[in-house]
């Protein structure tokens, strides 16, 4: 029965795993990649199963790098994972796509490893970018109304008072004649 349990919620995980749309990747603490999820081969073009970092991700410096298997060894010491709301990466060498990771310790038949999930943001990165840049689109023409408004209020003071003097013209004219 509870062998039954096991090997449903292991289906269930592995169909979990393979249907998400996000990536999924496992690591050993060395930084070979040990598992992806079929999206993580789509998304690099190849599978990384058994490449280091430094192979799947050749354009990043080896100071990178020793970084990332630093941060490895610190969320395996911790006990607690991470997140980085934004990385991007150039995939394919010159598509330069934008992520949010989440990286866990996790134990992967019998060793230690790291476990993570990178969710492709840049659409939303890219949509944020055009809101902010439209946001100042709209501020930069709201002041520019507001000095419109202010030189023709200027503009509508300086005609009021030459209106009001013209009056006073027509009236003495008006007077003068009669």
């Amino acid at each position: 029965m509870e062998s039954d349990k096991k090997n449903i919620c292991a289906e269930w995980m592995s169909q979990m795993l393979e249907t998400t749309k996000d990536n999924f990747f496992v690591y050993n603490l060395e930084g070979v990649c040990l598992y992806t999820n079929d999206n993580l081969v789509k998304t690099l073009w190849s599978s990384p199963i058994g490449k280091h970092l430094s192979e799947i991700f050749p354009h990043r410096s080896e100071n990178h790098i020793k970084k990332i298997l630093s941060d490895y060894q610190k969320i395996r010491e911790t006990k607690e994972g991470d997140f980085i709301p934004i990385q991007k990466e150039k995939i394919h060498t010159w598509e330069e796509r934008i992520f949010s990771v989440t990286r866990n310790p996790i134990t992967w038949h019998w060793n230690p490893a790291i476990s993570g999930i990178g969710k492709d943001i840049t659409e939303l990165f890219l949509a944020k970018e055009d809101l902010e840049k439209a946001n100042e689109e709209i501020k930069t023409t709201n002041e520019e109304i507001k000095a419109t408004n202010e030189e023709l209020s200027a503009i509508n003071d300086e005609l009021s008072i030459k209106n009001e003097q013209l009056e006073k013209a027509t009236k003495d004219a008006e007077m003068a004649k009669s």
